[in-house]
């Protein structure tokens, strides 16, 4: 469906009624992507059907927030940098409690990665995991753990590039990862919500970024850098960037800058 900016605005004022979201934090491309998903998902073929639903409930809060994520990802994406990952875990492991971190997510794949890297080098159960998400159906989804067979072999290729210890699939029974959900706290939050997680050791907070205005990823930067602890990790998308204004340089150093790890200053 085409979506002009005349709609964009007509969509929003209704989102913001019936929902209470603000849409326009997103960069106009994004939006229209994702109402467009949302008008696949319930095969609506114009604007006024889509306000006609969020008007009269038909599509509830929770499944627009559920839907407008993009859900798109996989287990052990962009494998360098979980290597990455692995290692410093490895290395600062001793006698250490982790904090980490993951907001606003819209699939499993990064948690069960998590999980998997944690179990590996045997520190999961030394780890606190907060796993976030605006939507709760989005919330119960990735507790429920289950993995499309379709994705799998993607899946496995990255397991095998990030050089896991075994065989990814002796992690799972039935499509359905094996019960490694220890030490997880789940928080229905935005990422705008201002009771955020503080003194995080890590926050994963990959290929989000590029979904907002830049007045917003300033914003989103800020509550990002205050959830940290000094010293923690901020690991974003390997195609974006923070360094887009002079305050950044004064809150984080870049650690690698080809897998878009920083720390905070």
């Amino acid at each position: 469906m085409d979506i002009t900016i005349s709609d964009i605005k007509n969509i929003s004022e209704k989102i913001r009624e019936h929902i209470g979201i603000n849409i326009n934090n997103f960069a106009q491309e994004a939006l229209k992507s994702r109402i467009n998903n949302i008008n696949t998902t319930y095969d609506i073929r114009n604007i006024d059907t889509l306000i006609s639903y969020i008007e009269n409930g038909k599509i509830t809060p929770d499944d627009f927030l559920h839907h407008f994520s993009v859900p798109f990802t996989e287990m052990f994406r962009d494998p360098s940098m979980w290597r990455k990952l692995k290692d410093d875990l490895i290395s600062n492991s001793k006698d250490r409690y982790f904090k980490i971190f993951l907001p606003s997510c819209s699939t499993g794949d990064e948690y069960y990665s998590l999980l998997i890297l944690l179990d590996e080098i045997g520190i999961l159960n030394s780890s606190h995991i907060t796993v976030s998400s605006w939507s709760k159906k989005t919330i119960a989804t990735i507790k429920e753990a289950i993995i499309p067979a379709k994705k799998m072999e993607i899946n496995v290729a990255n397991y095998k590039r990030f050089e896991g210890k075994g065989n990814i699939e002796s992690y799972f029974e039935s499509n359905k990862i094996k019960n490694l959900q220890k030490n997880t706290e789940f928080l229905n939050i935005s990422i705008f919500d201002s009771k955020m997680p503080i003194n995080q050791d890590i926050i994963i907070f990959r290929n989000k970024f590029i979904y907002f205005t830049q007045d917003t990823q300033n914003i989103v930067l800020e509550k990002l850098h205050n959830s940290l602890k000094i010293g923690g990790k901020l690991i974003i998308g390997i195609k974006e960037n923070i360094f887009l204004t002079e305050s950044t340089n004064s809150k984080f150093a870049k650690i690698c800058e080809e897998d878009r790890i920083y720390k905070k200053k």
